[in-house]
């Protein structure tokens, strides 16, 4: 899992910090079960009763609520913004490269280098897979 502070985190999506910027964060939660060291949000104002109450070191809020005594890293959309946080803390490993027997890859499609085509994945004639890409399961 990843640690990143505040100021890192605003950087990555776009936001800009309100408070301690220096906040280590470790991991996103609700508003209800954070802790100090996790991220959490608010994306719907029926949930605004919830800031006076949480722990969270750091929230993902719009531009226009208050929310005195929190830092906050303010963006756009808290919600798109909580979803890409989630990938900054928790990353897939990315897999090696391969080809997977039960993939259809046509004859003539062009596969760069390093691709990953896992079993039941589908790829056409014609088509050109470019270098790293990685088509998951059932994709056609």
């Amino acid at each position: 899992m990843a640690r990143l502070t505040a100021a890192e985190l605003a950087a990555r999506l776009g936001g800009r910090v309100e408070g301690d910027a220096s906040r280590g964060l470790e991991g996103v939660r609700s508003l209800e079960d954070a802790g100090p060291e996790h991220l959490s949000f608010l994306a719907n104002p029926r949930y605004h009763r919830k800031l006076r109450s949480t722990r969270a070191g750091a929230v993902l809020i719009d531009e226009r609520t208050r929310a005195p005594g929190l830092t906050l890293i303010r963006v756009a959309d808290p919600y798109a913004a909580f979803a890409r946080s989630l990938s900054l803390f928790h990353p897939r490993p990315w897999p090696e490269a391969r080809v997977d027997e039960r993939a259809a890859v046509a004859g003539d499609a062009l596969l760069g280098e390093g691709v990953v085509i896992e079993a039941f994945a589908t790829v056409g004639a014609g088509a050109s897979v470019g270098a790293g890409t990685w088509i998951q399961g059932g994709a056609y």
